[in-house]
C-alpha cells in the first residue's frame, strides 16, 4: 500500500469516527448509531436511525479539506456515488419495512471549520434532482480529474449542521 492509499483510508477512517461522536452526544438527538461498513472500500459508510423523521438512513460520509463556505455554500454529491447508495437503500427496503420503517440516503460532509452538514433525500428525491456537471477528482486514489455529473447541495439546506469538536466549539462557550 502506498503512503497515499494509506492516507486516504486513514481519512476515510476518520471522517466516520467523527460522524459516530457526533451521533453518540448527548446534544445530538437526531441520530442514533445502527451499523458501521465492514469493508473499507465500501460503497456507504454507516446506518443510522433518524430520530427526526424514523427513517433508516444509509449514510456516505466526505471530509472536506475545505471550510463550510468556500464554495458560497454550493456543494455537491456526485452522481455515481448517489446511484451507488440508492441501490443499497433499494436493497434495505425490503427490511426496513418489516420493521414498519423507511429507507432515506444521507450525505456528510465533515469541513475542515469544524462543521459537520448532512442532506438527507428518498430514493425518490434524489432521482428527480437535476445534475449538473463538475470537475471531479477521478475517485480518492488519484488528482486526476475528469467532468462529472453531480447534485448540487447548498450548505443552507443541510438537514442537520452540527460542529464536530465540542471542545473548538466557536458557538458554544
Amino acid at each position: 500500500m502506498t503512503k497515499e492509499d494509506k492516507a486516504v483510508l486513514e481519512n476515510e477512517e476518520k471522517g466516520r469516527n467523527q460522524f459516530i461522536s457526533i451521533c453518540k452526544r448527548e446534544d445530538v438527538r437526531w441520530c442514533s448509531m445502527h451499523r458501521q461498513a465492514k469493508k473499507r472500500h465500501s460503497k456507504w459508510d454507516v446506518s443510522i436511525f433518524n430520530q427526526s423523521n424514523g427513517k433508516m438512513s444509509i449514510v456516505e460520509i466526505k471530509t472536506r479539506k475545505e471550510t463550510h463556505d468556500k464554495y458560497k455554500h454550493e456543494w455537491y454529491l456526485e452522481k455515481d456515488k448517489a446511484e451507488a447508495l440508492i441501490e443499497i437503500a433499494k436493497k434495505c427496503e425490503n427490511k426496513a419495512k418489516a420493521k414498519n420503517k423507511e429507507i432515506e440516503i444521507a450525505y456528510v460532509n465533515l469541513f475542515n471549520d469544524n462543521l459537520m452538514a448532512m442532506w438527507t433525500f428518498t430514493i425518490e428525491e434524489l432521482q428527480a434532482m437535476p445534475t449538473t456537471k463538475r470537475w471531479c477528482q477521478k475517485n480518492e486514489w488519484t488528482d486526476i480529474k475528469e467532468l462529472k455529473d453531480v447534485y448540487l447541495l447548498s450548505y443552507t439546506n443541510a438537514k442537520f449542521k452540527e460542529e464536530i469538536d465540542l471542545s473548538k466549539s466557536i458557538f458554544r462557550k
